[in-house]
C-alpha cells in the first residue's frame, strides 16, 4: 500500500471545514499521514475534530511565523514515500488519491477489456480519443483538473537527488515545489480525468448525428482535448480545389496542402494505434478521419444554405 504525507502549509481559518475536505477523499487504497504546519497553537477543540478521520495518522507542527521551516526538518517526520502539497482552498474530488497512484493500473486493464470489442466499435472510440476527433463525445466531465497540478504528488527520495531539502516550507510550498520540477524536467504525478466519467458512443449513426448537431457550434474550440488544424487544413484543400480548374496556380498549394494533411492523420493514426496496442486501427483511423473532417465542415456549411 502506498504511503503518502499531505502537507498543509497554507493558513487554515477553518478547520472543521479542512476536516470535512479531508474526510470526502477516499483514503482506502493508500495510507495518509497529516502534516498540519500552524503558527498558533492549536485548541482542544479543533484538535478532537482530526478524531473523526478514521485511518488518518495526524500531526500539528507548531511553527512560530518568524522563524525558518527547512524541507529537510519537515523529512524527519515524514512516513510516507510521497509527498503531497495540500491547498486549503481547494474542494478535492473523492477519488484524488485513487486516480493519483491507481490511475496505470485501471487503464491497463480497461485496455485489455477494449481489446475484445467489435472493430468498429473500437475504431469510433479511438477517434473520439484523439484530439482530431474534435471532442465530440457521447458524454463529458466539466474539467477544471489543472487547478489540482499544483497538489501533484513528489516521490520524497527525489528531494534528495535534487539537492532542494534547504527550500523554506511556505504557503506557496506547492508551487515552489511546481516551478522546481518543472525547471528540472522532474515528472510527478497529477490528477488526471478517469476514463468512467467518458462515455463514447459505440455506432456509428448515434456518433454521426452528434457530429451534425455539434459541428454549427464549432464546439471543437471550447475543447481542451480537441485540435481543429485538420478543419483549416481540409478547407484550404477544398479552396485550393475549387479554385485549381480556373487558375493553374492554385494546383501547387492543393498538392502541398494536401500532402501535410496526408501526413498529419497518418502520423496521428500511427500513435493512436501504437498506443492504445491495437495495429489493425491504423487503416481504419486513416479512412475515417478525413470522413469525419469533411462531415463536420459539410454540417457546419449547410446551415447557410437552407
Amino acid at each position: 500500500m502506498t504511503k503518502v504525507s499531505i502537507i498543509i502549509s497554507e493558513e487554515v481559518k477553518d478547520i472543521s471545514l479542512l476536516v470535512k475536505k479531508i474526510a470526502s477523499i477516499n483514503t482506502l487504497s493508500v495510507k495518509v499521514q497529516i502534516l498540519l504546519i500552524v503558527h498558533q497553537k492549536l485548541s482542544a477543540e479543533e484538535l478532537k475534530l482530526f478524531n473523526q478521520l478514521d485511518h488518518i495518522e495526524t500531526k500539528v507542527i507548531e511553527y512560530p511565523q518568524d522563524e525558518d521551516l527547512l524541507l529537510s526538518d519537515l523529512l524527519k517526520i515524514v512516513t510516507g514515500d510521497e509527498l503531497i502539497p495540500f491547498a486549503t482552498n481547494m474542494d478535492y474530488p473523492a477519488d484524488f488519491l485513487e486516480n493519483i497512484f491507481q490511475e496505470e493500473t485501471k487503464e491497463l486493464k480497461n485496455l485489455n477489456a477494449n481489446n475484445r470489442l467489435p472493430y468498429m466499435e473500437r475504431l469510433l472510440k479511438a477517434m473520439q480519443q484523439s484530439k482530431y476527433g474534435l471532442g465530440v463525445v457521447k458524454k463529458d466531465i466539466k474539467r477544471a483538473y489543472p487547478e489540482f497540478e499544483a497538489s501533484a504528488a513528489y516521490q520524497i527520495s527525489l528531494f534528495t537527488k535534487l539537492n532542494i531539502l534547504e527550500l523554506e516550507v511556505e504557503e506557496n510550498l506547492a508551487q515552489s515545489l511546481k516551478k522546481i520540477t518543472k525547471r528540472l524536467d522532474i515528472k510527478s504525478k497529477t490528477y488526471s480525468p478517469n476514463y468512467k466519467s467518458i462515455e463514447y458512443f459505440s455506432d456509428t449513426k448515434s456518433y454521426f448525428q452528434a457530429v451534425r448537431k455539434e459541428a454549427p457550434m464549432l464546439s471543437f474550440k471550447n475543447k481542451p482535448n480537441a485540435f481543429g488544424l485538420p478543419l483549416y487544413m481540409m478547407i484550404f484543400i477544398l479552396l485550393s480545389l475549387l479554385l485549381s480548374p480556373f487558375f493553374l496556380i492554385a494546383v501547387f498549394p492543393l498538392l502541398i496542402m494536401s500532402a501535410l494533411y496526408l501526413l498529419a492523420i497518418t502520423l496521428e493514426s500511427l500513435a493512436i494505434s501504437t498506443i492504445k496496442k491495437q495495429g489493425d486501427l491504423f487503416p481504419g483511423l486513416l479512412v475515417f478521419f478525413p470522413y469525419l473532417h469533411f462531415y463536420y465542415l459539410l454540417s457546419y456549411f449547410r446551415r447557410f444554405f437552407r
